[in-house]
């Protein structure tokens, strides 16, 4: 499905977060805006169902969720919305940064998002990331969710990691 190019961004601690960090860990990844009224609410308490459904002391699992309108969603912002939904700060990141580069990511995950055009699309999925970035699943959220897919998916990336060779790719 491909891979996620490279970003620094900064995430609502106000800290920095880059793609060089998710190459430790596998990801579940959505691209949200605060000012929505109806699917990034309901993405975002999708997202946590994931996190509670994981182990607390499992730190091999990461939740991401970037913001597609950063000139709105500055670090504060993001960090009362992580608060509305209970985001545990080591586990889940509310990401900010340079919307083209944000746009290249959306792209990358085939998620058509853009706040001032929502009227036509608005992108509903939680995306797998492996440890190595590459795409490995999407899962809607509405309307009817497909979570527990995306768990069983997790658990399976869990036990086997390696990623599958694309058609006519030689190891």
């Amino acid at each position: 499905m491909g891979q996620l190019s490279n970003f620094t961004f900064s995430d609502h601690s106000g800290g920095v977060f880059s793609s060089i960090e998710m190459r430790r860990r596998i990801w579940v990844v959505d691209f949200i805006y605060t000012t929505c009224q109806a699917a990034c609410p309901r993405m975002s308490a999708e997202m946590y169902k994931v996190q509670q459904s994981l182990d607390e002391r499992d730190d091999s699992v990461g939740l991401l969720s970037i913001t597609v309108d950063p000139e709105h969603d500055t670090p504060q912002v993001l960090a009362a919305f992580a608060a509305r939904f209970k985001a545990d700060p080591l586990r889940w990141k509310f990401l900010t940064g340079d919307k083209a580069v944000i746009r290249k990511l959306q792209k990358e995950a085939s998620v058509d998002m853009d706040p001032e055009q929502i009227e036509q699309s608005h992108n509903k999925c939680l995306i797998l990331v492996d440890a190595d970035g590459f795409i490995r699943g999407s899962y809607k959220t509405d309307p009817a969710p497909e979570t527990d897919q995306l768990l069983a998916d997790l658990a399976m990336l869990k036990r086997n990691p390696a990623r599958p060779m694309a058609a006519g790719e030689v190891n």
